[in-house]
Parts: C-alpha cells; structure tokens; sequence
C-alpha cells in the first residue's frame, strides 16, 4: 500500500478543487467587453412587446465588461453602440435608432416607425448601432468592443 503525504495529495485535488470552486451556473444577461485601453459608453437596443427601446448609457472602462441587460435574453437580435469620451463610433455599425448622446436614456420607438426613427423632431440624435444575432434560443451573449470597430 502506497501512503501519500500531504504535499501529494494535496497537488492532485487542488486542480480538480479549483474547477469546482469556478462551475458556477452561467449567468443570463447580454455582456459588453472591452478588448481595448479606451473607455467607452455602451447603449443597447431591443424589442419588447410592440416598441423597440435604445437604452443607455453603460460606462466600459478598458479591458472590462458590463451587462445592459441582466436577464435572460428573449430575442435573437439585439443591439448596441459604443463611443468614446470624444464622441466617435467604436461599432461600425448600420442599424439608425435615436440615442440621447448629452445624457441617461431610454426611448420607446413603435416598431412601425424603426424604418424612420425621425429621431432629431423627439429631440434625440440619430447613431448607428450595430446588429447582434445571437442564434436562436441563446439565453445570454457576449459581445466585444474591439480596435478597429466592435
């Protein structure tokens, strides 16, 4: 019979102790993370009911994450904008909704006006956000800010 000491035993249960400790459940929610060393303020878009809403603003701090939305996610397509401090895109993208870019905000659009937001005569500027398909059935998703457009 083969006794172990302490130190052995020890390196061989430490890994799968680790493991354990990090299986938590994954967390339901729609995460934006920043692969850059710029900061940057983060709004989404999303269907709910018969309205569209563009809702902001998150703060992402360099090489962070933050979570707009913190539950299960019920659509496939979502959407979000990133820009700097100096007002500039980070998302390239090509979806024109209405954003608030002086302050808080959360805008219902009726779903029958997305096509012209008008968004400048409801006293909001028009921003360009990008679409995320997250696959049908996805309960949450990560997307990323990148250099070079999100």
């Amino acid at each position: 019979m083969v006794q172990l000491g302490f130190s052995q035993v020890l390196a061989r249960w430490l890994p799968v102790a680790a493991v354990l400790a990090g299986a938590a459940p994954a967390q339901a929610e729609l995460k934006v993370c920043n692969q850059t060393l710029n900061l940057y303020n983060v709004a989404v878009g999303y269907f709910s009911g018969s309205k569209f809403y563009t809702e902001g603003w998150w703060t992402l701090p360099a090489n962070a994450c933050v979570s707009p939305i913190k539950d299960e996610l019920n659509n496939r397509f979502y959407y979000f904008f990133a820009m700097d401090l100096y007002g500039n895109d980070a998302t390239e993208g090509d979806r024109p909704y209405c954003a608030n870019v002086n302050k808080s905000f959360r805008i219902p659009t009726p779903v029958s006006d997305l096509e012209r937001p008008a968004c400048w005569l409801r006293g909001f500027q028009q921003v360009k956000f990008k679409e995320i398909d997250t696959g049908a059935g996805a309960k949450s998703w990560t997307v990323f800010v990148t250099q070079g457009g999100g």
